[in-house]
């Protein structure tokens, strides 16, 4: 524990060292606290990238996130959706993808506190599970990435988190749509066909 004081009061603190990357979020709203709806707040983030061969230590970007989530909407440790952006020279909004702890470049993100996963190690595991058994011939990325972060959003500790990436309808359709046939589904019939399919 570490003791701050000053003439009038003192606090504790506990000092807590990771290993993990430290993902650092300040939002702009009246409440100083993490957006409590699906309505967008403006934010300004950090990300402390801290992995061996990380060529950038340190990213940094503007944003806009909300709420996700369905009966986790109101859980303490809130899923957010992030909306990573820049403001160009002529004071434009525009979209800032970026590559965060190796995953594709992109300027959509979620961060998932795993409230209802106890162990910290189930929707990780799945999510990256699948993303291992979807490797195709068609090229096609419709499933998560993640990495764990821990989280520190207005200057107060959230914890543990799962930073993922998420697919796009660029991402699953670029590599085997054209001009004839913009929108594709594929359908599985049996078992046969889903091994086919993702070898």
């Amino acid at each position: 524990e570490i003791v701050i004081y000053n003439n009038r009061e003192y606090r504790k603190f506990s000092l807590v060292s990771t290993t993990l990357p430290i993902l650092n979020i300040s939002f702009n709203t009246e409440s100083g606290y993490a957006p409590g709806t699906r309505e967008d707040e403006s934010f300004k983030m950090t990300l402390f990238d801290n992995r061996p061969k990380a060529l950038n230590r340190m990213i940094r970007s503007d944003g806009a996130a909300h709420r996700r989530g369905n009966i986790s909407f109101d859980a303490d440790k809130p899923n957010l959706s992030l909306k990573l952006t820049q403001e160009s020279v002529g004071e434009n909004t525009r979209n800032n993808p970026k590559d965060l702890l190796g995953m594709d470049p992109s300027d959509s993100w979620i961060l998932s506190g795993m409230y209802y996963d106890y162990e910290k190690v189930r929707d990780a595991f799945a999510a990256n599970l699948w993303s291992s058994f979807n490797a195709n011939s068609f090229g096609i990325k419709n499933s998560f990435n993640f990495r764990y972060v821990e989280v520190i959003m207005n200057d107060e500790y959230y914890g543990l988190y799962l930073l993922g990436s998420k697919p796009t309808v660029a991402s699953i359709s670029s590599e085997i749509a054209d001009e004839k046939h913009p929108d594709i589904m594929f359908k599985i019939e049996d078992s046969d066909d889903l091994a086919s399919f993702i070898t």
